[in-house]
């Protein structure tokens, strides 16, 4: 579903994801980032405590006026439609306002009629971010009537993100967790040493003309220490890689 020029997009901004070391500008920089990839009108990502409760202070809005937002926390979160998603997982999960609900069903809605609708942004998407089943997080998306709905695609990217998000945001708020050691890739894996050196440049961001130039071997055995790293890892590309390695 993705090009060459998206994956590559994506490498980069999972690579200034996991460089952030201060989870009070995570919120600002994560929304920024995020409308490169998914354009949205206006939205918000909000984190929340140990106790489930919101942490207005760390949380981030987008386009959105100081009064708007306050109603929405005060009110219309409790009936955004994304409360049915947390009613019933306790996992990171992406969701879509017109999957949850028809739109015969979701126009004659309260939140529909009284907060969406008057800010002119009728859709929404977004991300439920878990840890442990203790919800941590939750990005939200909207998109004016003009703009439409979000697409399949929109969907697909968020997919390929949550995992990586829900990580830093566990890391920067709990334990964060390193990559493996060298002994830890082959022992768990079964890499090569070889291997190993071209896995942990990959957790770099290295393109594989780097490390062809970086460990001085032709371009066509870094493409195959490659393939043989994804076939022992069971994954299928970088971002693949770099989630299974900070799970």
């Amino acid at each position: 579903m993705l090009n060459e020029n998206e994956w590559l997009a994506i490498n980069q901004m999972l690579l200034e994801l996991y460089s952030i070391r201060n989870v009070d500008e995570l919120s600002q920089r994560v929304m920024k980032m995020f409308r490169r990839m998914v354009p949205y009108t206006s939205g918000y990502f909000l984190q929340f405590d140990q106790s489930e409760k919101i942490d207005e202070t760390r949380s981030f809005f987008v386009d959105m006026p100081e009064e708007v937002q306050q109603m929405y926390l005060d009110y219309y979160y409790n009936i955004d439609y994304l409360n049915y998603i947390i009613d019933f997982a306790k996992e990171t999960a992406v969701y879509r306002d017109t999957d949850i609900l028809e739109d015969e069903e979701r126009y004659r809605t309260e939140f529909y009629l009284k907060f969406l609708k008057p800010q002119n942004i009728p859709y929404g998407c977004g991300i439920i971010l878990y840890k442990d089943r203790s919800l941590k997080g939750i990005v939200n998306l909207f998109r004016s009537e003009e703009m439409g709905d979000f697409t399949d695609k929109h969907m697909y990217l968020l997919n390929v993100l949550k995992l990586h998000l829900s990580n830093i945001l566990e890391g920067l708020t709990g334990e964060i967790k390193s990559l493996p050691n060298k002994n830890q890739l082959h022992t768990s894996y079964g890499l090569s040493f070889r291997e190993q050196q071209v896995a942990e440049l990959i957790m770099t961001g290295a393109s594989n003309q780097k490390i062809s130039q970086e460990l001085d071997i032709s371009l066509s055995t870094v493409k195959k220490h490659v393939y043989n790293i994804y076939e022992k890892t069971k994954v299928k590309n970088r971002t693949e890689l770099s989630a299974l390695f900070h799970t």
